[in-house]
C-alpha cells in the first residue's frame, strides 16, 4: 500500500504539491493525470526516493518497488540480461549475490512475462521503442516488487504499441497485485487498464474517481469535463 498524507514539494518559489493526500491499495492502479508540469512525475520520483519532499508523509507498506521510467532508460552499454538483473546486483541493500545461472534465469522469466524471449543478447540500440519499453518493464518487476510506479508508459508509440503495453501493465498488475500508479496523459490506456483516476491541478487533487466515471457524459464536474472534452474553457488553465 501506498500512504501520502499532506505532502508539501516546492522547488524553489514554484510550489508544486501543498498537503495534498492519497492512499492506493494494495492490487489498486491509479492514474496520475492533469496538465503538463502539475507534479505527477515529480509525486513519483517522492514516492521511490529519487526526491525529497518538504513536508509530510510517504508511508509505503514494503521497500520492494520497481519503477519504468518514462523513455525506458535502459543502459546503452548493457545487453537486455544485463539490464534487466541489474537492480539484483547493485546497491548496499544486496546481502546475497545471485549466481550467474540464478540471473539468466531470472532474465528469462520477466522476459516471458513481457511476451519477449530468446533477446538477452541484444543491446537497446537494437531494440524498437515498444520493445524497450517492455525490457523496462521486465527490470521494473525484477525484484517481485510489491509497489510499481509507471511514468508515462506509452509516450511515443504508436497505437498498436501502446495497447501491448496496456495489455502489459494489466497483466503485471494481475500478477503482481501490487499497489501501482501509472503517469499518464492517454484516455486508452486510462479505460483499459485503471481502477481509479486521481487529477492534480494548482498544487492540489481537484477530482478522482473511476475511468467510467471520469469519461461518463452525464458527469458536470468541471475538472472532469474539461479534461474529458480537451477544452481550454474550464477551470484549469495552462500557465504561461
Amino acid at each position: 500500500m501506498i500512504e501520502i498524507t499532506n505532502l508539501s514539494k516546492s522547488f524553489g518559489s514554484n510550489k508544486i504539491f501543498e498537503n495534498i493526500n492519497l492512499t492506493v491499495k494494495k492490487g489498486e492502479l491509479v492514474a496520475l493525470v492533469g496538465f503538463s508540469g502539475c507534479g505527477k512525475s515529480t509525486l513519483l520520483k517522492i514516492i521511490a526516493g529519487l526526491e525529497p519532499k518538504d513536508s509530510g508523509e510517504v508511508k509505503l507498506s514494503s521497500n520492494k518497488l520497481g519503477m519504468a521510467f518514462q523513455y525506458s532508460a535502459l543502459f546503452d552499454s548493457l545487453n537486455v540480461r544485463d539490464n534487466i538483473v541489474f537492480p539484483l546486483i547493485i546497491g548496499e541493500h544486496i546481502k546475497k549475490l545471485p549466481s550467474e545461472d540464478e540471473l539468466n534465469a531470472i532474465a528469462a522469466q520477466k522476459l516471458a512475462l513481457v511476451g519477449l524471449t530468446g533477446i538477452e543478447s541484444q543491446f537497446p540500440s537494437e531494440l524498437s521503442g515498444g520493445m524497450k519499453k517492455r525490457i523496462s518493464f521486465a527490470r521494473a518487476i525484477v525484484n517481485d516488487p510489491e509497489i510499481i510506479l509507471y511514468d508515462e508508459p506509452t509516450a511515443g508509440l504508436d497505437p498498436v504499441a501502446s495497447t501491448i503495453i496496456e495489455d502489459l501493465i494489466v497483466k503485471i498488475q494481475k500478477e503482481t497485485k501490487s499497489a501501482g500508479i501509472v503517469v499518464t496523459h492517454q484516455a486508452s490506456t486510462i479505460k483499459r487498464a485503471v481502477d481509479r483516476v486521481v487529477m492534480l491541478y494548482d498544487c492540489s487533487i481537484v477530482w478522482q474517481g473511476s475511468p467510467k466515471e471520469l469519461f461518463d457524459s452525464a458527469n458536470s464536474d468541471p475538472y472532469a469535463k474539461q479534461f474529458r472534452d480537451g477544452t481550454v474553457e474550464g477551470p484549469m488553465q495552462v500557465k504561461s
